[in-house]
């Protein structure tokens, strides 16, 4: 969806990255290492966290969803 990140659960986890992803329409991507993210100041950094969580919770819910309806 518009605004979605990918990548987090390497970046937080410290693995490589496993996702996957397809566009159906085209798309603008920032790319945003874990350099980068570590150099920039807390208060910045501290949004990336709220967005990374964010992202997780939204996935949580959508798998726990999926897993009661079975």
């Amino acid at each position: 969806e518009k605004g979605d990140c990918f990548g987090e659960m390497g970046y937080l986890s410290k693995i490589k990255r496993t996702a996957t992803v397809t566009a159906k329409e085209p798309v603008s991507i920032i790319k945003v290492n874990a350099t980068l993210i570590e150099q920039v100041t807390s208060d910045c950094q501290l949004r990336f966290y709220r967005v990374f969580l964010r992202v997780l919770i939204d996935r949580l819910a959508k798998t726990t969803e999926m897993a009661v309806r079975r």
